[in-house]
């Protein structure tokens, strides 16, 4: 059954019209309130209520919320199970990162950035979110917005792990030139790279110093720098390398070789700079 099929026919069950259903939910959310004619929207399949919206409908239709959730999104649960198949294939994905990633991807899609303003988000958990929102390019816009504009370095470093798994030029292009430019985007993204790459706790790997990186660490940032699932990766990892290269021969050979084979037009240009001038 369609969604506004759905509510249509738990409006009619109470004997309620669409201005009953729109009144009724208005006193729920009380200050915000609600039309007849979006209600009427939402019937016709012209637009879905947003999270907000789904649980007073819940609420006043005494019907469980997961009944609305199933029934308003299941394309996006197929997405889901598809995208978290593929991707627990190579990455070993986890029921409760999948199911966090779908929760979130569902917020993304809804304009809602709260649940990535709040933690910061793992490298898997981003994959599987890029492959639900791919395609979506409402979804692609919230993010490209929360890049640049977001309230908090969370928010900001959270859309652009997910946008930084990409094989767009735009929007991988658009990562470097943030982490360029936004000095705690920068920071918070780097510690993921050197907890994750260096197996590192989160707070050795936020106090991580390059120039003390042993042989084992640089040949790990190295390899990194060929991560084609993510641009803000490589990104950092050619920071942190071009940092030692004067002295390492083994991150000079590993900058220059990625010269001939980064894809992004920023980070290329980034990792240069490293190689030429070592930077932070």
């Amino acid at each position: 059954m369609a969604f506004g099929d759905l509510i249509r026919d738990l409006r009619s069950a109470r004997g309620w019209s669409q201005d009953d259903l729109a009144r009724a939910l208005s006193d729920r959310a009380q200050p915000a309130s609600l039309t007849r004619e979006e209600v009427s929207r939402w019937e016709n399949g012209k637009r879905t209520p947003r999270r907000f919206w789904l649980g007073h409908l819940a609420a006043v239709l005494d019907t469980p919320l997961a009944t609305l959730e199933r029934e308003k999104s299941p394309v996006r649960r197929r997405e889901f199970l598809l995208g978290a198949s593929t991707l627990a294939l190579n990455e070993s994905a986890d029921d409760s990162e999948a199911r966090t990633a779908a929760s979130i991807a569902e917020c993304i899609a809804s304009g809602d950035g709260h649940p990535l303003a709040t933690v910061q988000t793992t490298h898997k958990t981003d994959l599987i979110i890029w492959l639900l929102v791919q395609t979506d390019r409402v979804s692609m816009l919230h993010l490209r917005h929360w890049l640049t504009d977001g309230a908090t370095p969370i928010l900001r470093v959270n859309a652009a792990g997910i946008l930084a798994k990409s094989h767009d030029e735009n929007a991988v292009d658009a990562v470097a030139a943030a982490l360029e430019r936004d000095t705690e985007t920068r920071a918070l993204y780097r510690t993921a790279v050197a907890a994750r790459v260096l197996h590192l706790p989160w707070g050795q790997a936020a106090d991580f110093e390059p120039s003390r990186a042993n042989p084992r660490q640089i040949a790990a940032l190295a390899r990194e720098l060929g991560n084609r699932r993510d641009a803000g990766a490589r990104w950092c990892s050619a920071s942190m390398l071009g940092q030692v290269a004067f002295r390492h021969p083994a991150a000079a050979t590993a900058l220059t070789s990625a010269l001939h084979t980064e894809p992004s037009r920023e980070t290329l240009r980034h990792i240069a700079l490293a190689t030429t001038e070592g930077i932070q």
